[in-house]
């Protein structure tokens, strides 16, 4: 065999990979500048890339994987070993269900991008930025219905008013977790620290969290740490005391809430290039402003992390662009006139069950 048909022999391997990942659920198009390939290449090997093609977006025991692959004449035990390798570089995902492993085909995000928090290096996230530049690929990305994160409001935005449901409230939330909560550095911050760009909203890293099986798959990597519900709600409180977005899984059993920022976070700094994101977004509030109320003082307009508002100076008045709003609360909170109130939305969402039937439900409707 020649170096020419070795070099082409992995190609295809890669190719066949980003091709069955795209008939998962969530979208992982090919791309004129190849950068797709090269992204891959950096978090599996050859022989791991093959194993990936007998795993899908579902969650399942070794054995029914194993009834799939055994055809490629690999082991059990060799199956395993690979499969645990991947669990270890954050590539793929696990579970324990009834005492047995289960193994999960990752989407690149929310996915094996985020499983590599805490091992980022320069080579990998310029692909990164190259295919996440691309209009193919972020079509692909936003075209997931229903969208894969909503935006939970953050506390002293909410009133009685409001008739919040439990799943878009965060103590809720947090204080029904079942299983551990890992709190871990955010990935966002990492990729722009290590581009010179250290974010401008805070200088924690520490500041997003996953809960339950999504959270062991971090900590038995030695990724983040273990906390209780109490310390969890009040690292949430100094994220919104400092403006942070909160960002939850779009399921009412949630698996993490990261607390986002305009300038660092890839979903929030592609929102703000887009003239109308409320088209995919999920939130169930948007910010309103009193008119009568309001002095122009721009508080809102420095807070907000989406660009959502700006300041009319003809009438010396904030205004909300009702497209770009992601009911943050972050405006109501810091305004000194009390001016800006949440509106709950005409036709409130209700997010999937669990993780399993938002992919099952995106799938469906790919």
């Amino acid at each position: 065999m020649t170096i020419e048909q070795v070099i082409s022999d992995e190609d295809q391997i890669y190719r066949d990979l980003q091709v069955h990942l795209d008939n998962q659920a969530l979208a992982y198009p090919a791309l004129k500048s190849g950068a797709e390939i090269r992204v891959l290449k950096h978090i599996f090997d050859p022989e791991e890339a093959k194993i990936i093609l007998y795993l899908t977006y579902k969650f399942e025991d070794l054995d029914v994987i194993f009834e799939r692959a055994k055809e490629s004449g690999i082991s059990k035990n060799d199956l395993e070993t690979i499969l645990e390798k991947m669990v270890l570089k954050g590539a793929i995902g696990h579970r324990e269900k009834d005492g047995k492993s289960q193994y999960q085909c990752w989407g690149f995000a929310i996915g094996f991008y985020e499983g590599q928090v805490s091992q980022l290096t320069p080579e990998f996230l310029q692909d990164v930025q190259e295919m996440a530049d691309d209009p193919v690929f972020g079509l692909g990305f936003v075209s997931a219905k229903p969208f894969q994160v909503r935006t939970i409001p953050i506390e002293k935005s909410v009133t009685s008013e409001n008739k919040i449901s439990t799943y878009d409230e965060l103590e809720n939330l947090i204080m029904n977790i079942e299983g551990p909560i890992g709190v871990v550095e955010c990935i966002c911050r990492q990729a722009k620290q290590i581009a010179g760009e250290p974010c401008k909203v805070t200088s924690r890293l520490e500041t997003c969290m996953a809960f339950g099986d999504f959270a062991k798959t971090f900590l038995t990597r030695g990724k983040g740490r273990e906390i209780s519900k109490e310390e969890a709600l009040k690292i949430y409180r100094k994220n919104q005391e400092e403006g942070l977005v909160l960002n939850s899984s779009n399921a009412i059993e949630t698996e993490f809430i990261c607390s986002c920022c305009g300038c660092c976070c890839g979903l929030l700094s592609a929102h703000q290039l887009m003239p109308d994101p409320s088209s995919f977004w999920v939130n169930n509030f948007h910010a309103e402003i009193d008119s009568d109320l309001c002095v122009g003082c721009q508080t809102c307009v420095e807070r907000c992390q989406v660009g959502a508002i700006k300041f009319k100076k003809s009438k010396n008045l904030s205004i909300i662009n009702l497209k770009k709003c992601i009911g943050c609360g972050n405006c109501v909170a810091v305004c000194p006139e009390e001016a800006i109130t949440l509106v709950k939305v005409e036709n409130e969402i209700i997010p999937p069950q669990n993780i399993d039937d938002l992919y099952d439900e995106i799938k469906s409707n790919r």
